[in-house]
């Protein structure tokens, strides 16, 4: 039981630890705003995990984490038959979203030590903009909630949004979106994916067709950007 405790502990802490706090966008920063930079996006983690496995919550968790790793590498065969990529399909999103609430954007290359980790330092990104943007989806495939309340397969992606103002580098937009799959552990914007990409069994995402299987991805990025737009709106 103790040991049960300390895993749910650590993995609390590790999830909670990620996610930056959020910041609302004041109507006067918003204002200030006509061109976005939007620093490059990196391809998430790829994972087919099934979160709610009755096996990891009884202590099962070796078989749960080589079962979860061969099915994520088919995952990944299905996404490239599609040749599909998450962070171009967000990338693109958030343009077209941005764009469409009246901000001009622009691409900024950017080196991370960390691709799954928002950068800790903004000062030495000059720009010809109105403000930085910082994008990084640290996950996103198909997995499970939980084995009895939610036990069933879904898109998911979980993105750090972090915005600064481009000359004082102050941070005056932060959040964290949560699509598909929700935990109590974890503080953001929950978006729910659509039931027509859901799936019963993980042998179902792999008989249903790779168009679907990649429509519930980019459901998830469009959502996430329609979320961005929707906080800058002015």
């Amino acid at each position: 039981m103790l040991n049960r405790f300390f895993l749910i502990s650590l993995v609390a802490f590790f999830l909670t630890a990620c996610a930056p706090s959020s910041v609302v966008i004041k109507p006067e920063d918003k204002q200030g705003i006509r061109t976005i930079a939007i620093l490059q996006i990196d391809e998430p983690h790829l994972r087919m995990m099934n979160l709610g496995s009755g096996m990891a919550a009884f202590g099962a968790i070796g078989g749960a984490a080589i079962a979860a790793s061969e099915e994520s590498e088919k995952l990944s065969k299905v996404l490239k038959k599609e040749k599909f990529s998450f962070s171009k399909q967000i990338t693109n999103d958030l343009h077209k979203q941005l764009r469409a609430a009246g901000y001009k954007t622009t691409i900024i290359k950017v080196s991370r030590e960390d691709k799954r980790k928002l950068l800790e330092d903004y000062s030495k990104i000059n720009v010809k903009a109105d403000a930085i943007m910082d994008v990084v989806v640290s996950n996103s495939g198909y997995v499970t909630e939980h084995f009895m309340f939610s036990p069933h397969w879904r898109p998911e992606a979980r993105a750090f949004v972090v915005m600064v103002n481009a000359k004082d580098k102050r941070k005056i937009y932060t959040e964290t979106f949560l699509h598909g799959y929700h935990n109590p552990f974890m503080t953001g914007t929950e978006l729910d994916a659509s039931e027509k990409y859901h799936f019963k069994d993980s042998e179902d995402v792999f008989k249903a067709s790779s168009k679907l299987v990649v429509a519930g991805l980019k459901e998830a990025s469009v959502m996430i950007s329609r979320g961005v737009s929707d906080k800058l709106k002015k």
